[in-house]
């Protein structure tokens, strides 16, 4: 009787296991933003709960910086950082759009909208 309990509380943690990974939203790709009349370009690549990414904002006058980000995603929650201390949090609001607050080390914030970028095969012309 002990083993088919043990056996059926394994089998219970591997299912929820594999349950909360599928509900793991997807964000890896590229995406573009505004942020104060910047624009960002962020490009995300996710491991299971895990994701790395580079951030590149170009101002208006059209100076560029690149941030390398790191952080995970738990359901639709998305949470990351810099290594400068500025963090962000947020949702993935559905499967193109993700709404993060971005806490600069100092304590100011901003809302961020970002869009999921989709390239088009089609653009792509065949040589005649």
């Amino acid at each position: 009787m002990k083993r088919i309990t043990s056996i059926t509380t394994v089998l219970a943690l591997v299912f929820l296991f594999n349950i909360s990974n599928a509900f793991c939203g997807n964000i890896t790709g590229a995406w573009c933003g505004k942020i104060l009349g910047s624009r960002i370009d962020v490009t995300f690549v996710q491991d299971k709960k895990e994701f790395k990414g580079v951030a590149n904002l170009t101002d208006i006058m059209g100076a560029k910086n690149t941030y390398h980000v790191a952080g995970s995603v738990l359901g639709d929650k998305v949470k990351g950082r810099h290594g400068s201390g500025h963090t962000f949090a947020g949702k993935l609001v559905n499967p193109n759009t993700i709404e993060v607050v971005l806490t600069l080390k100092s304590g100011k914030t901003f809302e961020v909208e970002l869009e999921r970028v989709h390239t088009s095969s089609s653009s792509h012309k065949a040589d005649t």
